[in-house]
């Protein structure tokens, strides 16, 4: 149970530290990325990160966003998609 809990742990430290980490943005709106383009970068952060590490010009987060709203659409959309990895995993394990 400790293994993995220190597993959940390190996972949650890595998306924190990389959602918040900035990145190059050419192509950025002049009213700036809303709640719903925050929430989907939050559920496609995994994606960004893994491409991300392997050099590609590709960025975790928005740095031109609304603010707020494009920080909770991104936390949130980041949580739903552990949570539907979660309900995905349980209803495997119940219908072995």
């Amino acid at each position: 149970m400790a293994k993995k809990l220190g597993l959940v742990v390190a996972i949650v430290t890595v998306f924190l530290v990389t959602g918040c980490a900035p990145s190059v943005n050419t192509v950025a709106s002049a009213t700036g990325a809303g709640l719903l383009l925050g929430l989907w970068h939050g559920m496609i952060a995994p994606v960004t990160l893994v491409l991300g590490l392997f050099g590609s010009n590709v960025g975790c987060y928005e740095v031109h966003n609304t603010g707020f709203g494009y920080d909770f659409g991104f936390l949130f959309g980041v949580r739903l998609l552990f949570l539907i990895g979660i309900r995905a995993r349980e209803a495997l394990s119940l219908s072995r």
